[in-house]
């Protein structure tokens, strides 16, 4: 009898293999038929497991959307998530309220063409603000800062993220691609120092993919990214009193500037930080044998940019330069019941910042404008990270894993040096996490429970910085101004020693005569830091979040 049932069932595999033009080997057998159950087989599949079921979803080359072998997928989702604690960077706040709505769709149009497509909006609130004058500081070329702790405020950022890729097999497997990606963000603190910020990212792609034989593809693409960011900066109404702002080109190491009609925040302009890309990416692919399969990725992109105007008749403060590099490589092994996933990911980037120098001049009708010289180096920056990771789908019904378990090792490490003639001020700090995760997934008549612990250890390196001198000062020059107070948050922060745990729990069901399902999901994440500094707000954080959505 088992012999029997045996062969019905592979002969049912053999004619919908045949039916959806699929390899015999692209799916066990197990997942064919939960797909052919009809609406209750949404009970066994997951979004997660689906996007991660082929190494090349996770590069931008678009043309590869068209291995897409399952059927079509999408997910919604509504998330409300709350954090309180004083471990937060020093831009970032003690306190925050999140709404996040997000759509992804993955599906195959036509027997050719397979689309890929993604929408979300962000609604942030944080108090007790202060520190950055920008959305995200950490690879900016320098940083706009507060100079003391006295203008805490309320924040709010509202954000916008679309993301959209086809790819299209053109003949016998060899495809083109396209791909989008938008984001545009408003935020804004309401008391003074005021700032109000326009961010825009858009990156274009275009790819290739070009399978050789069976056990071999390659793939390639150009990537052009431009960001803006535009700050502007005000007052409430008529305020005698000072602000300024420390210009840090460094660890929190630079000038301070004082606010009003000129400068880096000058009321009277829009300022924006300017960044254009351009790179490529190339792929390897290789399957010695039908259930492994070995990917390669590399990419690299040349950045340059600026902060001001780009005119005779305004300043240009700054411009910038880096290079960066990443590599990611995966191995995937797939058989009847589980797939192993073993993957590195390493990316680094050197930036180089240089000030401009400059001499406002008048033209014969009285106009002014600006003559530049020689610009001066004020701040070098280098980034390295990366991760190594090895994930385990085992007990694999459908689509959909009866345990996933996930070890990972990461690492960041950032070197910096500023520069203020004859000083400068150097920087390195890293940390290294190690990570385990451990989901089980509950399949019960009428749903699915979903149980997930997960948690770290972070072991810190570096100190705080070191100060020098590339000649022996004048008597009449003094050491640059500093914020002592946001290099040690930002430091606890990222080098601290300590720990994280956390845990969620989800319930998916389906509603009867629709083919959707819905879920309901409640999680919690607390993070320890181990050591402290005198101006630290606290050394733990809490975030608490509830998420509801539906996968169809």
């Amino acid at each position: 009898m088992c012999n029997r049932n045996r062969i019905i069932k592979l002969t049912i595999v053999a004619t919908m293999c045949m039916a959806y033009r699929l390899p015999l080997l692209a799916l066990n057998p197990d997942t064919l038929l939960a797909r052919a159950s009809g609406p209750d087989s949404l009970l066994t599949r997951s979004y997660d497991f689906v996007s991660r079921s082929d190494g090349w979803f996770r590069t931008h080359n678009a043309a590869a959307l068209t291995r897409f072998r399952s059927d079509n997928i999408s997910q919604a989702e509504l998330t409300v998530s709350h954090a309180h604690g004083g471990l937060a960077d020093y831009y970032q706040s003690p306190s925050t309220l999140n709404v996040t709505a997000a759509v992804q769709s993955l599906s195959r149009i036509s027997r050719r063409t397979v689309v890929y497509g993604a929408i979300s909006y962000d609604n942030f609130s944080g108090k007790h603000m202060t520190g950055s004058a920008f959305i995200d500081p950490t690879r900016k070329p320098f940083d706009i800062v507060e100079d003391s702790l006295t203008n805490p405020g309320r924040k709010h950022r509202d954000t916008y993220h679309l993301t959209g890729g086809v790819g299209i097999d053109l003949y016998k497997g060899i495809a083109l691609g396209l791909r989008a990606d938008y984001l545009a963000a408003n935020y804004a603190k309401y008391k003074d120092l005021r700032h109000k910020n326009k961010l825009m990212d858009m990156t274009f792609t275009a790819s290739v993919y070009v399978p050789v034989g069976s056990w071999i593809a390659l793939g390639a693409g150009y990537e052009y990214r431009r960001t803006t960011e535009s700050v502007t900066f005000s007052t409430y109404g008529k305020n005698d009193k000072v602000f300024k702002s420390l210009i840090s080109y460094g660890p929190h190491f630079g000038h301070v500037e004082q606010f009003g009609s000129n400068g880096y925040t000058d009321q009277s302009r829009t300022m924006p930080l300017v960044d254009d890309y351009n790179g490529f990416t190339a792929q390897l692919w290789v399957s010695p044998v039908a259930a492994l399969t070995w990917l390669n990725s590399f990419s690299y992109a040349y950045r340059h940019g600026y902060y001001g105007r780009k005119s005779p008749y305004t300043i240009t403060y700054s411009g910038h330069t880096s290079r960066s590099y990443a590599f990611q490589s995966q191995l995937m092994l797939r058989l009847s019941s589980s797939r192993h996933t073993l993957s590195a990911d390493v990316s680094v980037e050197n930036l180089e910042n240089r000030q401009s120098v400059y001499r406002e001049m008048k033209n014969e009708s009285g106009a002014s404008y600006y003559e530049y010289y020689t610009p001066v180096r004020t701040g070098n920056r280098l980034w390295m990270e990366g991760q190594v990771s090895y994930t385990a789908d085992l007990g694999v019904r459908g689509e959909l894993p009866c345990w996933t378990v996930q070890a990972a090792l990461q690492w960041y490490h950032r070197h910096q040096t500023a520069y203020l003639y004859p000083y400068y001020r150097r920087q390195r700090i890293g940390n290294r996490d190690y990570c385990l995760s451990v989901e089980r997934n509950f399949l019960l008549p009428k749903g699915v429970l979903t149980v997930n612990l997960h948690g770290s250890l972070r072991k810190g390196i570096g100190s705080l910085a070191d100060d020098g001198t590339l000649a022996e000062p004048s008597e009449k020059q003094e050491f640059p101004p500093t914020m002592e107070a946001f290099l040690c948050r930002e430091y606890q922060y990222l080098a601290a020693s300590g720990y994280s745990v956390g845990g969620r729990c989800r319930y998916a069901f389906l509603l009867p005569g629709i083919k959707l399902r819905p879920h309901v999901e409640l999680s919690v994440d607390q993070r320890k830091a181990n050591e402290t500094c005198d101006y630290s707000q606290g050394c733990d954080n809490t975030t608490l979040s509830l998420t509801v959505g539906g996968m169809f």
